[in-house]
């Protein structure tokens, strides 16, 4: 039989990374339209695709179940630093390329060599890279008028055009609810 021990603490390291989620989680940032989240969350890594400080703050919550396994007895702390996460998790900031980045990319003709690494070649130029898809997220493709939709209740500005996809078509006849 083997025993495997098991340790309830976290070396220097680890409580030098937990202090650094501390701090980013509990100082007090604005993550709405108006507002801009702390400097600290990373939106440089990673482009074109995951350069959002959403990503960054998905990223940052991936350790506190390790942590919590190995010191179940600081709860307190991770229940804090998950409820600050979660609360950002609702903002504007936390999905602002599905907010912004809509309809087709006028740059993407001009992607830098890097980028076009992720796109089949026949694509290259053709093709939008990161965000949203083809379609205007609130159900059309242009942002040009205001009209109801399944999935924007307060009116979202909203036009089709020809290349709307059945999804887009089927939410802007109605036939596709929202929850």
């Amino acid at each position: 039989m083997t025993t495997t021990s098991r340790t309830h603490e976290l070396d220097e390291r680890s409580l030098g990374w937990l202090r650094f989620i501390w701090d980013k989680a509990t100082t007090a940032d604005d993550w709405s339209s108006r507002g801009e989240p702390h400097p600290w969350w990373d939106r440089d890594s990673t482009a074109p695709m995951c350069s959002f400080p959403r990503f960054d703050l998905n990223e940052t919550a991936y350790a506190l179940p390790i942590y919590c396994d190995v010191t179940p007895a600081w709860r307190e702390v991770y229940t804090r630093i998950a409820d600050e996460l979660v609360g950002r998790h609702t903002t504007f900031w936390a999905a602002i390329d599905w907010l912004t980045l809509i309809g087709h990319d006028p740059a993407q003709d001009r992607y830098p060599p890097e980028w076009l690494v992720f796109l089949p070649e026949r694509l290259r130029g053709r093709t939008h890279l990161a965000g949203p898809p083809t379609v205007w997220r609130r159900g059309a493709c242009s942002p040009t008028r205001s009209v109801p939709t399944a999935t924007s209740s307060s009116g979202a500005s909203s036009t089709c055009c020809s290349r709307c996809t059945p999804t887009c078509q089927a939410t802007r006849s109605g036939a596709v609810r929202s929850r």
